[in-house]
């Protein structure tokens, strides 16, 4: 976070003269003690709060607030009597009527004399003086002195200077709402411009709500000359606009705006009784400018770093995660609204059998669904850990969590529960999924997702996961790991995010499994690669053994699970997100395949392997399911998008399934193999598919493959269908 503008304990004193009476007068010529006339009155009053570089905040309050005299201290046209600011950039222009121009010369020459105290030489203004003008729409008004223009003028004249000589801060005083519709419409879109480019830093003042929603990253509030909030814009102009409208009070106000969270002694108190938790200067992190996480770090007296990560989902549920260093005799204590009820299916648990690939999978499920007073509920287990690395000659690391042990959270009482720390660990974590309405309505739909985890749990399969940090699912890794332990967990990408929580949300619009689907999208793309490409984090022994493959590579058949468990959901519930990554992951297979030393290739034909890396010693192996979901990929990208490339993609593995289709069926066994691999320059199928899932993914996207393009296309497809339904 690059602060461009910090204020500290700002303040700004007039000095104005009392109104006096006569009576009053006459009194004071022919008193001997004389009483001052001047009156002091404080327009700003201890304001602090900072300024980030490329945002786009807003500053509220009613009448006589001191809006604009802030926006005027921080230009630097007025000093603040007391406090400092901290200023961090070359170029500042202030966009307020009457502010920086002279109304005794013309419009043609202000543009000059404002572009020269903005910074800006004389041939730097004249390159863009035919722009100014005609943008302005002033014509001929142009050459006329500034004090024959409305209000509207003035205000076309200095907005059409500032996005053509643009500083790196703009600083605009109620001028979006001055001229004529037209003008403002193209006023909101050139704002709306200058907001995209991330090098400039833009603050208004508004008295319009809807402006400041649209345009804002943050709000800062002051009321009276005090600040009353700085941070979210959605949660800050909500309660503004219930104190506006009389359901609380300021003071009320205050509270709810008020950080939420405390430290005494060694115990941290979180209060989200409100259904939230407000962190004060959080960092803020965005995904396609828009921000979802707040997180702020806590340091308790004992030693302990304390990081909370606040995420706000699109339905405004919350998905808190606790983060814990140094844990030793540390506690937190969580305040909730009325706990009516909880539930805990650990009765449902079944240690699974030992695993060769596995080894033992220790995680277990979440602690407790609580039913709220208004919402719901859930808490994780405490997950004790610690981080494993290994550095290889290139500078790369193989990274990992190691799993130490879990335990469930200590409930006190019907609104509060209390998460003890009583062995130290390195590090330790747990996460709460808080919603104003209930995340299950139906507790028959909890208990059977339930019973669908812990059944993944027994059967070693990694679904899903409670282990959580704000960037994924942490699922249980082969014993075959750089660095080497038989408790290494990583993010797993198609944890929680897969066609099966996808089914669950379309049979029973549960909130949780929405809020469940959104999250783990929101994990990939805030804290990982938002271009469509999840690289591994941690390198397998074997991998590097058979291959020469090492962190980072690229695992397409956990990718391409999470794309279309993706595409599906995002398709169902509207574009919220407004971004579809499967368009750059394609062009990412089809620079893959460019240089075939890179894929499995027979004549115009290709597959790929599970695991990519740019020119491998062996090309690791390649699954059979992974060439289906790729070529649904690519007809889903063709049908959207109409791009040629697209199609030749899925024809290429559609001819290779055509070369390869009768080494694929297992005749012995009538089914299907699983895998390709070279093995003496010779193509060897081995492995044994899971019949049942490769069925029902084929009936279930039946549609995308017959009747598409040319006739094999459907027959191949029609081939697999009815050997795995016999």
């Amino acid at each position: 976070m690059e602060e461009i503008i910090k204020a500290e304990d700002i303040e700004l004193v007039y000095q104005s003269a009392e109104s006096l009476s006569i009576k009053k007068a006459i009194k004071m010529l022919f008193s001997k003690d004389k009483e001052n006339i001047l009156v002091k009155f404080k327009a700003l009053n201890k304001v602090s709060f900072s300024i980030e570089k490329g945002k786009v905040y807003g500053i509220i309050g009613n009448n006589g607030a001191g809006k604009s005299t802030l926006l005027r201290i921080l230009s630097g046209v007025m000093s603040p009597t007391a406090g400092k600011i901290e200023r961090n950039y070359k170029t500042i222009n202030l966009l307020a009527l009457g502010v920086g121009f002279s109304r005794e010369i013309s419009g043609y020459d202000n543009i000059f004399l404002n572009g020269m105290l903005l910074g800006f030489s004389k041939e730097e203004i004249g390159e863009k003086l035919k722009d100014i003008v005609e943008y302005s729409e002033l014509g001929d008004f142009i050459y006329k002195p500034m004090k024959t223009y409305s209000s509207g003028m003035v205000s076309r004249l200095g907005f059409s200077i500032a996005i053509h000589l643009k500083p790196e801060v703009l600083l605009i005083d109620e001028v979006l709402s001055v001229g004529d519709v037209k003008f403002r419409e193209k006023s909101f879109n050139s704002i709306r411009q200058v907001i995209s480019d991330n090098d400039t830093t833009v603050v208004i003042v508004s008295h319009s709500i809807a402006q400041i929603k649209d345009l804002c990253d943050r709000v800062i509030w002051i009321e009276k000359g005090k600040l009353i909030a700085a941070g979210d814009t959605k949660n800050i102009l909500e309660t503004y606009t219930r104190v506006n409208n009389e359901v609380i009070t300021l003071e009320q106000a205050k509270e709810e705006v008020r950080e939420n969270v405390r430290i005494e002694n060694n115990t941290l108190y979180a209060d989200i009784s409100t259904y939230k938790l407000v962190l004060n200067n959080a960092e803020e992190l965005t995904y396609l400018n828009k921000v979802y996480d707040y997180a702020k770090i806590f340091q308790t007296e004992g030693g302990s770093n304390i990081k909370i990560t606040v995420r706000r989902l699109p339905n405004d549920d919350l998905i808190i995660y606790f983060e814990v260093n140094n844990s030793e005799n540390q506690k937190i204590r969580i305040t909730t609204d009325l706990i009516k009820g909880r539930n805990n299916f650990d009765k449902f648990y079944r240690k699974p059998e030992y695993s060769p690939y596995y080894g033992e999978n220790k995680l277990t499920g979440p602690s407790f669904f609580y039913d709220l007073e208004k919402g719901s509920m859930l808490i994780s287990k405490v997950v004790h850990y610690r981080e494993l690395e290994k550095v290889y000659d290139d500078g790369t690391k193989s990274s990992l969590k190691e799993f130490m042990y879990e335990r469930n959270p200590i409930e006190n009482n019907l609104n509060s529960v209390e998460i003890k720390f009583d062995r130290g660990t390195e590090k330790a974590a747990f996460f709460i999924r808080l919603s104003k309405q209930k995340l299950f309505r139906n507790f028959d739909n909890m208990k059977n997702y339930m019973l669908y985890h812990f059944d993944n749990v027994y059967n070693n399969m990694l679904k899903s996961s409670f282990f959580q940090l704000p960037d994924g699912a942490y699922s249980k890794l082969a014993y075959s790991i750089e660095p080497f332990t038989r408790d290494g967990y990583n993010i797993n990408l198609t944890a929680n995010v897969n066609s099966d929580i996808f089914e669950f949300y379309q049979s029973t619009n549960e909130r949780f499994y929405y809020n469940t689907m959104m999250n783990g999208i929101l994990q990939r793309y805030i804290y990982n690669d938002s271009k469509g490409i999840f690289s591994e984090k941690h390198t397998s022994t074997t991998l590097r053994d058979n291959t020469g493959i090492t962190i980072p590579y690229v695992n397409i058949n956990s990718n391409e699970i999470f794309l279309l468990a993706q595409n599906d959901f995002l398709d169902s519930v509207g574009s919220i997100l407004n971004h579809n990554p499967i368009p750059r992951y394609l062009d990412f297979l089809i620079e893959t395949a460019e240089n075939r030393n890179n894929v499995y290739t027979i004549k115009d034909g290709f597959f790929f392997p599970v695991f990519i890396k740019e020119n491998p010693d062996v090309l690791s192996e390649a699954l059979l399911i992974d060439q289906i979901n790729t070529a649904r990929l690519a007809i889903k990208a063709f049908k959207r998008y109409k791009v040629e490339k697209y199609k030749e993609l899925h024809d290429n593995i559609i001819n290779m399934l055509i070369y390869t289709k009768d080494n694929w069926f297992n005749k012995e066994a009538k089914s299907l193999y699983r895998k390709m691999i070279i093995k003496d320059s010779e193509l060897n199928f081995y492995g044994e598919i899971s019949s049942e899932e490769l069925l029902k993914r084929l009936l279930l996207y039946k549609e995308d493959y017959m009747a598409v393009f040319n006739d094999f296309n459907g027959n191949i497809i029609s081939d697999f269908i009815q050997i795995l339904e016999k």
